[in-house]
């Protein structure tokens, strides 16, 4: 904490949270980077002698390019089962900055330094006042990485994460399906399809709202105009609700309660509301038409606060909300903020929209809420005390999300992190994926699909009922269970990875063997497990065999925990 016990204002120009010394003459770094769509690749590299910079400065989204995590390898190398590690992830919804000092040549310690980005963000710390700094969170293992996850999984679940150990539930979202072609019997269509495979949440994305200016297959208007579209949906969202409740579903909605388009009547009665500069043109995200309102102004604390809370109010059914983010702090200039504080505007933005959100978890404790940024830009622990969930990417591609998720699961534990089925050929990459492996691959983390369940060839959908039901029976193991990651996707030729899950009674474990690349005879893989009990003997069973009746060669053998782990089992040659 900084505090100022004077009356007149000081200024803080570099107000770290942690400054940690580390004696060490070689390290091993491993952080996360990425962009759109291709978040989390997980790089390991020496700490070589100067300084290593890890940090952003899009202003809200605090993991655009970098996450604010990383691991640290003090024995000069960075292995998943041994060694000593240090693992930290700064826990800041703004711009980060972790900092590594190497001077080893004069012999001094490495120094670690974390904190809010300092670049642009002078702040001005008036009479009387006290600034607190985000939460590093910090842990050490001595028997590698993987041993430093599960720390960190384990306090979070506990302590941290909003329902920590509550279970994720199964969703459908709307939005790679129809986007924002939404209508009341699509709607329904969807509701009606999915409950026959056995799903448990409806979430309808964006496309729902706005009447003078409809989003109709266009971003360039409506937002902030959160009323229900009577003309896509003439029965509104309540009947929708029910509808859901009765096929046995929950109802969720999308919103980007930050933001505004200025084509819409929020912005044409408050254009004062945006983050601006008086006197320069403004420059405009999605569409050309967006802009981020200011948070820093009460005002709009209390509109954003009515976004959720008004839509509560209409539609009580309602049981969870999307809550997007497309947009960086473009224009970061306040009309609200005294001119002498301006840069402190990406410093008090961020306090502001914790407010906010304490304010909506005092209201509404039980709504579930997931955290979308174009994609996973908004994956920080900073969030997690307000939110259940992230989503992980809007890249649905499962050969392409094995990576993603790999990386996200150094840091991130499975029921915070979202996993959806696309359709058999992708938006993004144009790939066609088995239906198998699509479903394998999300069930990695909090299952949910991303699609016209109407489109699954009856095939398919047999499938998919089969998968689902899987799930639900393997979700606690998953979901609370501790992570053990067995051949890594950057190995060799990256033909394989592995990873398994084992409950804290070590009575239970689910194991995920993905081939990602079949050449003419390859050898089969030898794969050995981790975190069993080698004193108990374990049955195999096939969770969702791609053909019902049809299970691996593995299925139902019976094989000791020691011999799982000390010699392993060959993953059967695959079709």
């Amino acid at each position: 904490e900084y505090e100022n016990e004077g009356r007149k204002p000081i200024s803080l120009q570099k107000y770290m949270s942690a400054a940690l010394p580390v004696r060490s003459q070689e390290c091993v770094l491993l952080h996360l980077d990425g962009d759109h769509g291709n978040e989390n690749n997980e790089n390991i590299e020496p700490l070589g002698e100067g300084i290593k910079i890890i940090s952003t400065q899009d202003g809200g989204r605090p993991s655009v390019h970098n996450n604010a995590s990383f691991m640290l390898g003090t024995d000069g190398k960075i292995s998943e089962t041994e060694g000593n590690v240090i693992a930290g992830t700064l826990a800041w919804t703004g711009n980060h900055h972790i900092e590594f000092v190497n001077n080893r040549i004069s012999g001094r310690p490495i120094l670690i330094m974390a904190g809010i980005n300092p670049v642009g963000a002078d702040y001005t710390l008036d009479g009387k006042k006290t600034l607190t700094t985000p939460e590093f969170i910090l842990t050490y293992s001595t028997k590698g990485k993987g041993q430093a996850t599960r720390n960190i999984h384990t306090w979070a679940r506990k302590h941290h994460i909003l329902d920590g150990e509550k279970e994720r539930e199964i969703l459908l979202n709307s939005w790679e399906g129809v986007r924002q072609d939404i209508t009341q019997d699509g709607m329904n269509d969807m509701m009606t399809d999915f409950a026959r495979l056995g799903g448990e949440m409806f979430v309808m994305d964006d496309g729902w709202f706005g009447n003078k200016y409809i989003r109709d297959n266009s971003d360039k208007g409506g937002l902030g105009d959160w009323q229900v579209c009577r003309q896509k949906l003439p029965l509104g969202i309540g009947n929708l609700v029910s509808f859901a409740n009765s096929k046995g579903l929950k109802f969720g909605i999308w919103i980007e309660p930050e933001m505004v388009n200025t084509q819409s009547e929020l912005y044409e009665k408050h254009p004062d509301w945006v983050l601006r500069h008086e006197d320069f043109e403004p420059t405009y995200g999605r569409g050309k038409t967006q802009m981020l309102l200011d948070l820093t102004n009460p005002q709009v604390q209390d509109f954003v606060f009515g976004v959720v809370d008004n839509l509560m109010k209409e539609n009580p059914g309602i049981e969870y909300i999307k809550w997007d983010h497309n947009m960086c702090m473009y224009n970061a200039s306040s009309l609200y903020l005294n001119k002498s504080h301006q840069s402190n505007l990406y410093v008090d933005h961020q306090l502001a929209l914790q407010q906010v959100l304490k304010r909506i978890r005092r209201a509404y404790p039980k709504l579930v809420i997931q955290l979308c940024a174009s994609g996973g830009y908004r994956m920080n622990y900073g969030y997690l005390p307000y939110f259940q969930e992230l989503w992980t990417s809007d890249q649905t591609d499962a050969l392409h999300r094995i990576y993603i998720q790999w990386g996200a699961l150094n840091f991130y534990p499975a029921n915070v992190l979202a996993a959806h089925v696309c359709s058999t050929q992708n938006k993004y990459t144009q790939r066609r994926v088995p239906v198998k492996f699509r479903f394998d691959v999300a069930s990695m983390c909090r299952l949910g699909m991303e699609m016209v369940p109407s489109q699954l060839t009856p095939a398919e959908q047999e499938y998919a009922q089969r998968a689902i039901a899987a799930y639900k029976s393997l979700r606690p193991v998953i979901q609370q269970g501790d992570l053990y990651k067995l051949v890594s996707p950057y190995e060799g030729n990256g033909d394989f990875c592995s990873l398994m899950y084992v409950n804290e009674k070590q009575t239970r474990a689910v194991v995920f063997v993905y081939r990602m690349l079949y050449t003419r005879h390859m050898p089969n893989k030898i794969i050995k497990f981790q975190g069993l009990d080698p004193d108990r003997k374990y049955l195999i069973k096939e969770a969702a065999p791609e053909v019902e009746g049809k299970p691996c060669s593995l299925d139902g053998k019976i094989v000791s925990g020691r011999y799982l782990m000390e010699e392993g089992v060959v993953i059967p040659e695959l079709t």
